[in-house]
């Protein structure tokens, strides 16, 4: 439990002229996070189902993707190591 937490659920426990015992306060603050729980999870599903949309719905190319080679073509030149230092 935080201090706001608990500053939090004072307040609420006061605010509805109930006993501010520690009981009252662990069932207070275990509804608030339950709250926050689903409130993130629906956020969460909200989202997600917007960029399912959002990407379902991209324009697709017809065409298949060039090859970066030529199929057929060979590539001979030899491959030149890129310079660097030797720590010994």
């Amino acid at each position: 439990m935080t201090l706001d937490e608990q500053r939090w659920a004072s307040r609420k426990l006061r605010s509805a002229n109930r006993v501010v015992d520690e009981t009252a306060l662990f069932e207070a603050i275990a509804r608030r996070r339950e709250i926050v729980e689903e409130a993130r999870k629906k956020t969460m599903r909200a989202r997600r189902s917007v960029q399912k949309a959002a990407y379902a719905l991209q324009t697709r190319s017809s065409e298949p993707v060039a090859p970066a080679v030529e199929v057929g073509q060979a590539n001979t030149d030899a491959i030149q190591p890129y310079p660097v230092e030797v720590w010994e």
